[in-house]
């Protein structure tokens, strides 16, 4: 098989990785840095006053407006504060959305032009400033992927920007900072990581570094998930499901994601679902619809988990979604059915294309009517 493997991002992992964070900092330079994050739990948490009296309050500004599912125009608004606070570097601190909108911020302070742009598809012409990302959540694994999901609200969609500039220089992982992460946002995130490691797996630009990843991440998942949703504070299970995420994300970072990130993104948007769980809801039927397309890869992660089949692999997953309390049918969600039309004439984008089973609207709409 031939293929290319390209992450630059460097790694800390590990509990107490934070520690690292002024070295790292000081390694780009003395100037002035910009730290993104979310509205509020970083600050009730202390770790953003944490690091600024790390790093120096003279040298820190804080755009802390980054809501869930960030919004270009919040990334415009940042990129303003970006160059008013002639910041050289930024730092990416909280879940997959602070990242995220860290990482356009980072590309588009040296790029004209509003972020609309260049999801439309604008080309990014020219490299951004450095970028640390910390993420606080075991899910989206932003801090080592070249994509940036946003969000267009007046239109209703999701656009991701995608291109190696957008790879974080540093990434620091410390289990440590998702200690604080309630049940159902581990839950969550947790789900987006078995997401991210099954479509990578299937993806028709899979390959045989990618697959390790996922392989691994998944092992993680089902050996820490449960523990980690039900004890918050367990060293082992925060550092596993660490790991999972990373791992998970390095994984889609070299095949990208598949049909089941934008089947999910009508749930997100119509009915406040959560992303990761708005994922999982999905994960059985594509299991079911691709496997004449993976009948290897399939067979050889059943021997890695020891399981004799896809059955018994669907049942695996329903189980861990039963221990999550995660909703396993759209009812549960407030779905009606005279909405499942809709949802798959909107279900589909870029990253449909790499499922390797071609999809039409009406095999989504039989996908949502299963789980219905």
């Amino acid at each position: 098989m031939d293929f290319n493997f390209q992450n630059p991002t460097r790694i800390i992992f590990g509990w107490g990785a934070l520690g690292n964070l002024r070295q790292a900092a000081d390694s780009f330079g003395p100037g002035r840095i910009l730290l993104v994050t979310g509205k509020t739990a970083m600050r009730k948490s202390g770790v953003i006053g944490k690091i600024i009296a790390e790093l120096g309050p003279e040298r820190v500004a804080v755009f802390d407006q980054v809501e869930p599912n960030p919004s270009a125009a919040t990334v415009d608004r940042g990129v303003e504060v970006c160059r008013k606070e002639k910041c050289g570097l930024i730092i990416g601190l909280g879940g997959g959305s602070p990242l995220d909108a860290a990482k356009a911020m980072a590309v588009l302070v040296s790029n004209p032009g509003r972020v609309l742009e260049y999801l439309e598809g604008k080309s990014l012409k020219h490299p951004g400033l450095p970028l640390i990302a910390i993420p606080t959540t075991s899910g989206s694994g932003s801090e080592v992927t070249p994509y940036s999901i946003l969000t267009v609200p007046e239109k209703r969609l999701k656009f991701s920007l995608r291109n190696p500039i957008l790879y974080p220089r540093v990434a620091i992982i410390d289990p440590l900072l998702t200690v604080g992460l309630p049940p159902r946002q581990t839950a969550a995130t947790g789900l987006d990581v078995l997401a991210h490691a099954l479509e990578s797996l299937w993806s028709k630009n899979h390959q045989p570094l990618a697959a390790l990843f996922a392989e691994r991440a998944i092992e993680l998942i089902f050996q820490h998930l449960v523990r980690a949703y039900r004890t918050g504070d367990d060293p082992a299970a925060r550092t596993g499901m660490s790991e999972a995420s990373m791992l998970g994300g390095l994984a889609i970072s070299q095949t990208g994601t598949t049909a089941i990130h934008p089947a999910s993104y009508p749930l997100t948007f119509d009915f406040g679902f959560e992303h990761g769980l708005a994922c999982a809801i999905f994960i059985p039927s594509f299991l079911r619809i691709n496997r004449p397309a993976i009948g290897e890869r399939l067979a050889r992660l059943l021997r890695i988990l020891n399981l004799e089949n896809l059955e018994s692999l669907e049942g695996k997953i329903q189980t861990l979604m039963r221990e999550l309390e995660a909703p396993i049918c759209l009812r549960q969600i407030g779905v009606k059915e005279e909405d499942l039309y809709r949802l798959a004439e909107r279900g589909f984008g870029k990253s449909s294309a790499l499922n390797p089973v071609d999809l039409r609207r009406e095999d989504l709409e039989k996908i949502l009517k299963e789980i219905y």
